[in-house]
């Protein structure tokens, strides 16, 4: 089902994370004038450079070619690149480990973790994060490096500081390059393009904070800080000038990030939107179809190993044994599919079952499993996915995208037929409303779920607490609902 912990949301993409992964501005290699190579070496290379430059993948092949197997590196490295470029990643993987197994090169390296970034899953961001530090100890002025070095750290859960650094030190030194009289317009135009990302990965990572981190981030002098106001001391220690002025630099990144993307970038308003509430201002009462849509798109990907091996997801086994306990169901409802994960161990308790999600991504994802019926894509509120009547619908960790309840359980319940069951997880809140919290996701109060379930029509058969998933190696507090049509 469609989630996402605060983790990921500080890198989103991430998951990390394809939308944070820029190309490499060296992904050919051009020797200096002052190296001299042997003829036969230099030509290859200068002739598959001026193929590759003029789009002749080709010609710029044949010569990288020749040039490998004479024994040139750097042609070696160049026809990885290639190789990528026409959609053979294995090959172009297999290029640059050679290359680098003969001697440490900076484009293999940083070409090959974006290739591995690209990729997802734990274990290749962890190496991609390892070759990353390798490229910007050898040279620390690449800043698409550190920019893509921030984002592997926090997909692979490294400490925030980490990645905090290492984004604000690729924004520095992109916006040095930037200004820089001499630099191409066009190389302008790409950096500007890219930090867009690079400010929302660090703003969404100084969001994800919590109060102890703030305090260290504000006493750690490698981490640059703005005050909020000119009452904000930034250097008399207290806890709250730390968060004022990591809420502040939060706020500011997500602000760059949104103006670098002409206004367009849901995911960086979503983020901006749950940094107000902790400073009072009312919460958007659901969060906005296109930030579920982007999120859950650059997601797909690595979604189910980033839940089921980092984040310990375990709301789908949950609810599937909740209603093997009360089916079988002759038709479910699976809200919110995302990748399927609800699907397999639900199977055996229905009979026809139907999945949607906001994600084209995502739903093509399930297809792969086989086990759906059917699949539609859309927005959950959108009474055209509920064309027939359902004995069941159920919801994992949907609900952390809505807020106020009232409309998408009134539309569950339309969705039912009488005596079916609605049965779904949510993160649990103190008090008696729904909340926002930092991670961009919403929470809920057991009074405030039992009185809306109530006022949709339900019957509420039971409320159990449950684990739903880990974040940050602390259980979630969640709670499993069983709703009745009556």
């Amino acid at each position: 089902s469609s989630a996402c912990s605060s983790a990921s949301i500080a890198a989103m993409a991430a998951a990390l994370l394809a939308l944070l992964l820029l190309p490499a501005t060296t992904a050919l290699y051009a020797p200096p004038t002052s190296v001299r190579r042997p003829s036969r070496l230099q030509d290859a290379l200068t002739e598959g450079n001026k193929c590759y430059m003029a789009g002749d993948l080709a010609g710029a092949k044949k010569a990288y070619e020749a040039g490998a197997a004479a024994g040139s590196v750097d042609c070696r490295v160049n026809l990885a690149s290639v190789c990528l470029d026409s959609g053979d990643e294995g090959a172009a993987e297999h290029l640059y480990r050679e290359a680098l197994a003969e001697a440490f090169h900076l484009d293999a390296a940083q070409n090959l973790a974006g290739v591995l970034q690209a990729r997802g899953g734990y274990e290749s961001t962890r190496e991609a994060s390892l070759l990353l530090r390798d490229v910007v100890r050898a040279d620390a002025t690449r800043w698409d490096a550190w920019a893509n070095l921030g984002s592997a750290l926090a997909d692979a859960g490294a400490p925030k500081l980490d990645a905090i650094k290492c984004f604000q030190r690729g924004i520095t030194r992109a916006e040095a390059v930037e200004r820089d009289p001499g630099t191409p317009a066009e190389l302008v135009e790409g950096i500007r393009r890219s930090l867009g990302e690079v400010y929302y990965g660090l703003g969404a990572c100084l969001a994800d904070l919590n109060s102890a981190q703030r305090f260290e981030a504000y006493g750690d002098g490698e981490v640059l800080l703005t005050a909020r106001d000119e009452n904000v001391n930034l250097y008399d220690g207290s806890q709250a000038d730390a968060d004022a002025a990591v809420a502040e630099t939060a706020a500011n990144a997500l602000r760059a990030a949104l103006e670098l993307k002409g206004g367009d970038f849901p995911l960086a308003q979503h983020a901006l939107d749950a940094l107000a509430t902790r400073e009072g201002a009312a919460a958007p009462d659901r969060a906005s179809p296109a930030f579920v849509r982007a999120l859950f798109d650059d997601f797909a990907p690595t979604f189910d190993d980033q839940l089921q091996n980092v984040l310990q997801y375990k709301a789908p086994e949950l609810i599937a044994a909740k209603c093997a306990e009360r089916g079988p169901y002759a038709a479910a409802f699976d809200a919110g599919c995302g990748t399927g994960l609800l699907g397999p161990p639900l199977r055996d308790s229905v009979g026809r079952l139907v999945g949607a999600d906001l994600s084209q991504n995502m739903v093509d994802k399930a297809r792969e499993l086989g086990c759906y019926d059917s699949l539609l894509v859309g927005d959950l509120l959108d009474a055209a996915l509920y064309d027939e009547a359902f004995d069941l619908v159920a919801a994992a960790d949907v609900l952390c995208y809505f807020g106020d309840l009232a409309a998408i359980l009134e539309r569950w319940h339309g969705a039912l037929a009488p005596g079916g069951d609605c049965v779904f997880s949510c993160e649990r809140a103190p008090g008696d409303t729904w909340v926002l919290g930092a991670s961009g996701r919403y929470a809920h109060a057991v009074d405030y779920v039992r009185a809306t379930a109530s006022n949709a029509g339900f019957s509420v058969v039971s409320a159990e607490d449950i684990v739903p998933r880990v974040e940050n190696g602390n259980d979630v507090p969640g709670t499993l609902y069983v709703l009745s049509k009556s």
